[in-house]
């Protein structure tokens, strides 16, 4: 029976290597109990063996959990980095707004630097710090260089324009960005078309040998003979403002001189340089004579005296008399427009001043203190230089009463000082 169960146990092992640990228990434990129960009638030997793949086989199945957990985490991890990575585009020569929009849909921030250039127009983008179609971390940070434009203090140096068509001027403007220096075309009689006329500066203080960027510069180049094409109206009775338009319209170079005219009413074209009819070019300049109006012949005051010049009813004269030393009495001394002027309705007044001789000083005794004032000031306001003095004396008259002069009765220098004496209102003892 021993015999037996050891061969059964054996076969059963080798039969079964694979089989758990578990299992071999259980045979290895019938094994002992049939040994026990025969122990009673005899007691046999038996030898036990140790299962040494079970330790391997454990170690194994740990391996491949753990394997399992790294794997999943190393999947996971790349997962999660591939969907927080963005395509780089390229943004060299596109709008710094579309690299900002880009960054801000994407959460990569982005650091601009500002520099000039002639390359790319204001910011415009010159370069980036990373190459397009490379994988960015969202979160992370791309430094672009940014156009400013060209730099407005730079020197240019102006070239030989006499010898370059417009062609190559205008080249020469957009290559070196000249963008203040304007290409002008005008007709010329002697220059073939394209040919340089002139350049001007836009200020005094600019030239040739410091121009830049920044400055202004008007190059005139021709653009050969102009097609007479634009006939010339009839602006005679026209208004001014007619005529402006029409010049406006055709690139005509208007110039108007003032007149006065008997028909023509204010702002009316009374004459024209070109006769109605004629064809001409454009930027030809026409010169047109204005109405201001009819004109009043200002007459010679000289001939008239001072209530003849009164009656004046083309004119509106303002008449005033001065006294003179020189001027006899009634005759004129001047008139503020001189004879034979002519004035328009817009200016038709005229100053003139008649003499009233030499000033005569009247005897003022008895006048009151209070009256002197007015009455010397009238010689003042015509032109006499006449002053006067008071000295106050013990009197019999009334207080303030002149008692006094030292000149009276009689025709006076227009410098002439006099001296008054007023009464106190007391009496002498």
């Amino acid at each position: 029976m021993s015999d037996f169960l050891d061969q059964f146990c054996q076969s059963a092992y080798s039969g079964n290597r694979t089989n758990q640990g578990g299992a071999e228990h259980r045979i290895l434990q019938t094994h002992r109990a049939a040994t026990t129960h025969h122990a009673a009638i005899t007691a046999p030997e038996h030898e036990m063996e140790e299962d040494r793949g079970y330790s391997t086989r454990k170690v194994i199945r740990y391996i491949i959990i753990a394997g399992t957990i790294l794997l999943v985490a190393v999947i996971i991890f790349f997962a999660t980095t591939l969907m927080n990575q963005v395509t780089l585009k390229n943004f060299v020569g596109t709008s710094i707004n579309d690299a900002k929009t880009w960054g801000i849909s994407n959460k990569i921030s982005i650091e601009i630097e500002t520099i000039f250039s002639l390359d790319q127009e204001n910011d415009f983008i010159i370069s980036q710090s990373q190459d397009s179609g490379i994988k960015v971390q969202k979160g992370s940070v791309l430094a672009f260089q940014v156009s400013k434009g060209p730099d407005p203090d730079e020197r240019i140096e102006l070239p030989d324009f006499t010898k370059m068509t417009t062609p190559q001027v205008t080249e020469w403007k957009s290559q070196y960005k000249a963008n203040n220096a304007n290409i002008m075309q005008e007709p010329n009689e002697t220059l073939e078309p394209g040919q340089f006329i002139r350049m001007e500066f836009n200020n005094t203080s600019v030239n040739a040998a410091n121009y830049t960027r920044k400055d202004g510069l008007l190059i005139y180049m021709s653009k050969g003979l102009a097609e007479k094409n634009i006939a010339v109206p009839d602006f005679k009775e026209k208004p001014k403002t007619e005529v402006t338009a029409w010049a406006k319209q055709h690139d005509i170079e208007a110039e108007f001189t003032e007149a006065s005219s008997d028909k023509a009413p204010k702002d009316m074209i009374i004459s024209q340089s070109i006769e109605p009819g004629e064809k001409i070019a454009a930027k030809t300049k026409m010169s047109f004579e204005v109405s201001i109006g009819k004109a009043v012949i200002v007459p010679d005051f000289s001939r008239m005296d001072k209530e003849d010049a009164e009656k004046q009813t083309d004119l509106s004269v303002t008449v005033k008399t001065h006294y003179s030393a020189t001027v006899a009495y009634g005759a004129l001394i001047s008139q503020s427009v001189p004879a034979g002027r002519k004035l328009t309705d817009e200016s038709p007044k005229v100053t003139v001043v008649y003499s009233e001789g030499l000033p005569y000083m009247d005897d003022l005794a008895g006048k009151n203190e209070k009256d002197l004032q007015a009455y010397f000031y009238e010689f003042t306001s015509k032109g006499a230089n006449i002053t006067y003095s008071i000295t106050y004396v013990n009197s019999e008259e009334p207080k303030g009463q002149v008692v006094w002069m030292s000149v009276k009765s009689q025709f006076v220098g227009m410098n002439t000082h006099v001296m008054i004496h007023v009464s106190r209102g007391e009496a002498r003892r």
